[in-house]
């Protein structure tokens, strides 16, 4: 299942669909850079026992710096157009909102 994260719900899709959405024009993730091959995305962090503390990574846009797509498949978050997506881990980004609530 791929889930896309708006606000604090999120909304799960077949890999098999299109994943866009109506209530955010500004996602899709079918728009690829064509210079995304040499970027990586972050590696999941893991605790000392070795499990995975998260598994996914979130997409935030870099205009709004809102969260815009979460997904647990790499290839999916490879792809992701990181011109206007920041690639995060979901624990960089939980750790990212707290700080801002926090503030």
């Amino acid at each position: 299942m791929i889930s896309v994260v708006f606000g604090l719900g999120f909304n799960h899709f077949n890999k098999s669909e299109k994943v866009t959405s109506m209530s955010n024009p500004d996602w899709n993730c079918h728009e690829r850079a064509t210079d995304n091959r040499n970027k990586l995305i972050p590696t999941l962090e893991r605790s000392a026992n070795g499990n995975y503390l998260c598994n996914s990574w979130v997409a935030v846009c870099r205009k709004t710096g809102k969260p815009v797509y979460e997904t647990s498949n790499m290839t999916l978050a490879e792809g992701i157009n990181q011109n206007r997506y920041e690639v995060l881990t979901a624990l960089q980004w939980l750790q990212r909102f707290n700080a801002s609530v926090r503030g």
